[in-house]
């Protein structure tokens, strides 16, 4: 009979501090190789302590692996050269070289986005061919803000119970990060901003004839509604629309090869002669096509590509390695916050 010992408490902290430094190494042994993307975001926590946390993205023998690169504390202040100078010590550390980062998201505050000072100035010096993009769903308040007094009352209802329920549920916070989409990327994040600006010029249409098929709150009051009414719900929509068109204008003018969103249904003549082959090959490739779920899904959705056609996933990887939206930060400060909560 084999005698198992039980480990003590500081036995197991020691086996799980060992496995962390492991799964680092081999995250680092990646990267140090690898053209990544980059999630990043600060937040002041408890004591006005300053948090960075940094999330990547890179093409892995599973497909796309995600993971926490480092959550580091901010010992001077929160200003954009300061994030930028934590990250390059953590960098040069490490031995990854900055010119591997392909794509980098961030939110809109200053010392993220700052012309001249913020951490996406610093990091463009650094590397000029970097792809920087605004998160996408810290847009969508900023367009909110052109409500008219009246719906902007209402809304701010709204917002404050929303705003409620995921400070005081870090599992709901979690969950809606995720509707934001685990596997979201340029391709599938412009579709839906380019869908939504397309349905609200047809909302906009449909409320002046007075259809209100796809407004049922509305068509339950329809023989309340004045046309003053009317007229200031087309007016909000004509100014959201104008207003979307600014804000997400990096995505909307961005040209996303159709061979890289449908593969198989391009003409291959219709593409960069130094690309035909490989498509050639690619929409020859059987196997590649039934992953791809019959062409359905775009050329980033399996690693098969990265492998088999490299100058086709060199061409193709920002668009769906790139980090659209912050749910990994967001969701990393919420179990930041959860943690400080429970040890109080």
């Amino acid at each position: 009979m084999i005698n198992i010992l039980p480990l003590s408490n500081s036995s197991v902290s020691q086996r799980i501090d060992e496995m962390a430094e492991d799964l680092e190494k081999q995250l680092i042994s990646h990267l140090q190789v690898k053209q990544f993307a980059l999630q990043l975001d600060e937040s002041t926590l408890r004591d006005n302590e300053a948090i960075v946390l940094a999330y990547v993205r890179f093409n892995h023998d599973e497909g796309h692996k995600e993971a926490m690169l480092f959550a580091r504390s901010l010992m001077t202040d929160t200003k954009g050269e300061s994030i930028f100078n934590e990250v390059v010590t953590y960098f040069q550390q490490n031995n990854i070289p900055l010119k591997n980062i392909i794509a980098c998201a961030t939110d809109g505050a200053p010392s993220m986005t700052g012309r001249y000072k913020g951490f996406i100035a610093h990091l463009i010096k650094a590397v000029p061919e970097v792809f920087c993009i605004h998160y996408v769903i810290h847009r969508q308040p900023l367009v909110a803000k052109k409500l008219s007094a009246h719906l902007h009352d209402a809304l701010t209802v709204v917002i404050q119970v929303v705003n409620h329920i995921k400070s005081n549920s870090p599992e709901t916070a979690f969950f809606m990060n995720y509707l934001q989409g685990k596997d979201s990327d340029l391709i599938s994040s412009r579709s839906d901003i380019v869908a939504f600006l397309r349905k609200l010029q047809l909302y906009k249409n449909n409320i002046r004839r007075r259809t209100f098929e796809q407004f049922p709150c509305l068509a339950s009051v329809s023989n309340y509604l004045k046309d003053d009414d009317l007229a200031l719900y087309v007016e909000y929509m004509e100014n959201m629309h104008k207003d979307m068109q600014i804000r997400f204008s990096d995505l909307l003018i961005m040209v996303i090869p159709t061979w890289v969103s449908i593969p198989f249904e391009v003409n291959v003549a219709d593409i960069d002669i130094s690309l035909q082959e490989p498509i050639t090959e690619l929409q020859s490739d059987e196997i590649i096509h039934a992953k791809l779920k019959g062409g359905k899904y775009n050329i980033g959705k399996t690693n098969d590509v990265a492998t088999k056609y490299p100058l086709l996933w060199d061409k193709a990887q920002i668009y769906v390695i790139a980090f659209p939206t912050s749910y990994l930060v967001e969701s990393g400060f919420s179990r930041f916050s959860t943690f400080i909560k429970s040890s109080q």
